[in-house]
């Protein structure tokens, strides 16, 4: 059998190495601070912003690959969601926030797939340019829960895990921010929109309805108040058959 040139191995740990190094002297003034592959910052006293360089599986024979994601932590959106996340800890990774995305996506395009088998030069220089020009911006502005709240919505590129529940989170950060009228006004509106609108294809009647239950269990938890005619929608929804 014949190969067509295949690329060299290379030591994909020595090279994201010297990648990161380049980028924190970037980030470190800002605020960003490393804990192994994750950069990140407090701000507003506790929600993070993350930047988390990531490798491809080896089993899949991909260490060669290299992936940045970012993300935005706003504690209580993820604290009823992942109950077992200590809180206060040094840091969080970019599972745990709640707005998510990767370079390459954040500009509205398709992921960035760095192969470091490739000179580490012109990929450095991307990472940074996404970084600068369109990461750090967004980060400057959805700075907190006030800003989030206002302009979140600008930015659907940063929330592509968590987008379909905007409703939700606004209402539990406007609970956290004691707007409650507010926040009840807004959980209810998710509620309405989850058990009216076309399901999704293929999405069945038994899991919407388990989407219904574990968010009236997470509106309980969080000490959202409902009104009495979204909760007569919502138990005649869990009654349909």
């Amino acid at each position: 059998m014949i190969f067509d040139n295949p690329k060299p191995l290379v030591d994909s740990t020595a090279i994201l190495n010297g990648i990161q190094r380049e980028v924190h002297k970037v980030l470190k003034p800002l605020g960003f601070a490393k804990h192994g592959r994750t950069e990140h910052r407090f701000v507003s006293g506790d929600i993070s912003q993350v930047i988390h360089f990531q490798l491809g599986q080896a089993y899949l024979g991909e260490t060669h690959l290299l992936f940045v994601n970012i993300g935005i932590r706003v504690p209580e959106c993820m604290e009823y969601f992942l109950e077992t996340i200590p809180v206060g800890k040094k840091y969080y990774p970019e599972h745990e926030c709640n707005l998510r995305s990767r370079l390459g996506s954040v500009e509205g395009r398709e992921e960035s797939v760095y192969d470091l088998r490739n000179p580490a030069e012109p990929i450095l220089e991307d990472i940074l340019r996404q970084i600068t020009q369109t990461v750090l911006p967004a980060f400057d502005v959805l700075n907190s829960r006030e800003a989030i709240l206002a302009h979140r919505r600008e930015y659907p590129t940063f929330d592509l895990h968590f987008g379909h529940l905007i409703l939700r989170e606004e209402a539990i950060m406007l609970n956290h921010m004691g707007q409650t009228e507010a926040a009840s006004e807004k959980y209810g509106m998710y509620l309405h929109n989850l058990i009216h609108e076309p399901p999704r294809r293929g999405v069945k009647l038994g899991t919407r309805q388990g989407w219904l239950q574990a968010s009236l269990r997470i509106a309980e938890k969080v000490r959202i108040t409902l009104s009495p005619d979204i909760l007569a929608e919502a138990e005649e929804f869990l009654q349909r058959t």
